[in-house]
């Protein structure tokens, strides 16, 4: 109750006025909200609570991020009409060093003190163990497959973004082959995928329904190169039109992914292209091949020069650049002549 009493010159009254007070309670309902920002301590989405049963006297929310659940250090989000129950918290929004939102409101005299308070729970998934083996052996030129292990919380995960970037935050990034849905967890690069000098990271980014995460996971390019070196042959068939020998050459420095080596002849300007198959694939260190004229049939004799190339197979049987060698045979017709091809370490 409020009382009142009047009072003369002399003496107080004993009986005085008064009124029941009426103690509004204004303060919100139960709150809600979900994290849709991947990336360690940022948050973004909306925050939505219930009205209070008597708003009558409200004139507006205020919400507020804090260190604790009474407002210290308290940092202002909205300031919101009594009609509106809800606030969107903008991308890339600083958890740290505020780890609740607090909800008051506000009559036309004077915002409450004891606010409602809703501890923010900070949604973290990035993906992990990435793996990548390039299968193409060519210097610059990537191909294999891209594996990851899948991201938590996969409820807020929709999609994966990969990138090749100039560094592990993923400056300089350049998209590959769009989104990969979640479930996914692998991205193929087909043989003579393109890498630019500027590339040395791969960076795999998840992606909510509202946003992609701004740090990714990454891992550092290894460019395959695997050519041979050193290609010998001396002819020691002495029939003109005929060639027959031993062709040598050096192991690449890296056999890591080298299966195989498949050797062909060719006419000059076509290394590697339209030329005769000599052997299949094989990785014995010494061969003996039989062979007649090329594949297309065509006469070798107005070529000045056959060229013997080693092009070696990756274990995915994905061709490899070639490396050459010029044969001493001045006709170039090659026909009814057999040599024994082998490396030499």
């Amino acid at each position: 109750h409020v009382v009142v009493y009047t009072k003369s010159e002399l003496v107080e009254q004993t009986t005085p006025g008064f009124l029941l007070i009426h103690d509004e309670d204004a303060s919100v309902g139960s709150s809600a909200f979900t994290d849709f920002d991947l990336d360690e301590e940022d948050v973004v989405g909306a925050l939505s609570w219930d009205a209070p049963l008597d708003s009558s006297e409200v004139t507006s929310y205020k919400v507020y991020m804090a260190e604790d659940a009474y407002g210290k250090s308290r940092s202002q989000m909205g300031d919101l009409f009594p009609n509106t129950t809800e606030v969107e918290i903008p991308h890339d929004t600083t958890l740290p060093p505020f780890p609740h939102f607090l909800v008051y409101t506000e009559s036309y005299l004077v915002q409450q003190t004891r606010p409602i308070a809703f501890e923010i729970s900070d949604a973290i998934a990035s993906v992990s163990d990435i793996m990548f083996i390039d299968k193409d052996l060519d210097d610059s030129d990537l191909g294999g497959v891209l594996h990851w292990t899948a991201a938590p919380r996969s409820e807020l995960v929709e999609s994966y973004s990969v990138y090749l970037a100039e560094d592990y935050i993923g400056s300089g990034r350049s998209v590959v082959d769009g989104q990969v849905p979640y479930g996914t967890e692998r991205l193929v690069f087909p043989p003579e995928t393109p890498l630019a000098d500027t590339f040395m990271q791969f960076v795999v980014y998840t992606q909510s329904k509202l946003v992609e995460q701004t740090t990714p996971v990454s891992l550092t390019i290894v460019d395959t190169n695997s050519s041979v070196s050193s290609l010998r042959f001396l002819d020691n068939d002495l029939d003109f039109g005929d060639i027959g020998g031993i062709l040598t050459w050096s192991q690449p420095a890296d056999i890591s992914q080298v299966t195989h080596y498949v050797v062909y002849i060719a006419i000059e300007g076509k290394l590697g292209v339209n030329g005769s198959l000599l052997c299949p694939a094989f990785n014995d260190t010494e061969v003996t091949l039989n062979f007649s004229s090329n594949a297309s049939g065509e006469d070798l004799k107005d070529s000045n020069v056959a060229y013997a190339s080693a092009r070696r197979l990756s274990s995915d049987n994905e061709s490899i650049n070639t490396s050459s060698l010029s044969s001493d045979d001045a006709d170039g017709n090659v026909s009814n002549a057999s040599t024994t091809l082998r490396t030499s370490s």
